[in-house]
């Protein structure tokens, strides 16, 4: 439970920080002359609305995913734990852990499928939602 739980967070904390980056931007673009304040003003508003909808968005997912993976929790370990056993001897190696962990990677997805944490859909788009 709590590399879901680490998961969920770091999934949502990532998510705040692209829209803090977008928000980053506007003082710059204001400097450059690109918008106006007003323009900077309507900015700001639709890209804090965005970020509480996908943070919305995001929460409710993960429940789905909680609840995947609770669903089936024997079936989810037995099919993640073989992803990190290479030699079939019930024991977690290094050496497939860690690709397994490099977000966004062939690897992750096949992972966190395995542990229900993003769907089949998910996973065929290349990289989880949020």
């Amino acid at each position: 439970m709590a590399f879901f739980q680490e998961y969920l967070k770091f999934k949502e904390e990532m998510l705040v920080l692209r829209f803090t980056m977008q928000l980053e931007r506007i003082p710059v673009m204001l400097d450059e002359g690109a918008m106006s304040q007003d323009m900077a003003q309507n900015l700001k508003v639709n890209v804090h609305m965005q970020r509480n909808a996908m943070l919305t968005m995001a929460k409710r997912d993960s429940v789905g995913a909680m609840q995947r993976y609770l669903d089936n929790k024997a079936e989810r370990n037995s099919v993640a734990l073989k992803l990190l056993d290479d030699s079939g001897v019930g024991l977690v190696e290094v050496s497939s852990l860690v690709p397994r962990l490099v977000p966004h990677t062939p690897p992750n997805l096949e992972f966190l499928k395995a542990l229900g944490l993003i769907t089949e859909c998910e996973a065929s788009l290349g990289k989880p939602r949020g």
